[in-house]
């Protein structure tokens, strides 16, 4: 599966929770617009509540609509073994424990999507992971800090 699927994976996840948030902020505003939005005394604040609500989801709107353009022009690159880690890679790691997959992107951090191998981990260079795997290449080891230590996780495959 080329890495465009998996991008566009990403995307309509994140189409998925753009049309969710924009029925939400459309919700909002109708609230806040509405007859029963106005206030009834000096302490009744519903409309200004709603506004507040609805201001915050057309925040998320627009935020979201500028994540899924981020997608659009993602230069998909093959790596070898001897090519630094940057966006696009999909890596393997190795705790000693256990191996996951990964796809670095430039957005989409925390959703999970699949190709032929399995599924993957998106994660993003501002995380903890992709900024420990950035610029490092096969059979490194990546010292990643979770939960309060330091876990060190061995980068056994990259493509």
């Amino acid at each position: 599966m080329p890495k465009t699927a998996l991008i566009e994976q990403i995307r309509a996840a994140l189409e998925a929770e753009l049309a969710a948030v924009a029925a939400s902020a459309a919700d909002a505003h109708s609230a806040a617009t509405h007859e029963d939005a106005k206030p009834e005394n000096q302490y009744d604040t519903r409309g200004l509540e709603a506004s507040y609500l609805a201001g915050a989801q057309a925040g998320r709107v627009q935020d979201l609509a500028h994540r899924i353009n981020s997608l659009e022009f993602v230069p998909v690159k093959v790596f070898g073994p001897e090519d630094p880690i940057a966006l696009t890679a999909v890596v393997t790691l190795d705790d000693g424990e256990r191996t996951r997959r990964y796809f670095l992107a430039p957005d989409g951090g925390g959703l999970k999507v699949n190709d032929e191998q399995g599924q993957l981990f998106v994660i993003t260079p501002k995380s903890p992971i992709g900024r420990a795997l950035i610029d490092k290449v096969l059979g490194d080891i990546v010292q990643v800090p979770l939960k309060r230590k330091l876990i060190e996780m061995e980068l056994v495959e990259v493509a």
